[in-house]
């Protein structure tokens, strides 16, 4: 036996999968005064429509800045510069055509 869960969609999309990310950054150990750039290689089987940066330092609240879509699969945005021997953390969100999200773990770098 078996049982139906959901009803056909004809000419729907069967995007069901969130984004995948894989992500690099521009400078591994950055000084006070450079300002690293996080890329994030995203594929889905549907369209990708966002990728947000979220990004903090010691002490301090989240901040959200919107990845610019460039060649291909890659999306990228920059970490300002902070002080030395400041904990910077990010992660990155990546949202689908179908609201599918996926987000990466937390990152950090001292500065």
């Amino acid at each position: 036996d078996f049982v139906i869960t959901q009803q056909a969609t004809p000419g729907a999309s069967n995007d069901a999968l969130p984004p995948v990310i894989e992500l690099s950054r521009s400078i591994q150990v950055p000084s006070s005064s450079q300002s690293p750039v996080v890329t994030a290689a995203i594929t889905d089987d549907g369209t990708v429509v966002s990728a947000t940066l979220t990004y903090s330092s010691t002490g301090s609240v989240d901040t959200q800045v919107a990845m610019t879509h460039g060649s291909g699969n890659n999306w990228t945005a920059t970490i300002p510069a902070f002080p030395d021997g400041t904990i910077v953390r990010y992660l990155v969100t990546a949202v689908d055509n179908q609201g599918n999200e996926a987000v990466t773990r937390r990152f950090s770098y001292l500065v």
